[in-house]
């Protein structure tokens, strides 16, 4: 299935680049893309990335070989990423007692 070539990795460093990940992450197989997610106004790493790859093999090796894997002083986290979906896309969420400052 093609949601089982999408990953997500959390709990990435922030001064992580996406080379670094396409690097290892192509160890098992090609890798279409890798994307961290960056906050929109600083630029800076939100601690979480996406990965795609051509083959579904390949993105099942990576969750059992790169889930837990200690990069830096972060211990990264690899599974299958959820789809998009419409029942999601408009999504509001509440946090209760959060500092104002």
């Amino acid at each position: 299935p093609e949601q089982r070539k999408n990953l997500i990795l959390n709990y990435l460093p922030p001064d992580i680049d996406e080379e670094y990940l396409k690097v290892l992450f192509s160890r098992l197989g090609a890798v279409e893309y890798v994307r961290i997610i960056r906050d929109k106004a600083t630029q800076r790493s939100m601690g979480y990335a996406f990965a795609k790859y051509f083959e579904t093999e390949p993105a099942d090796r990576a969750v059992q070989e790169f889930d837990g894997l200690q990069i830096g002083d972060k211990i990264m986290r690899v599974n299958y990423a959820r789809p998009p979906s419409e029942k999601i896309k408009n999504t509001n969420i509440y946090i209760a007692n959060f500092p104002t400052h």
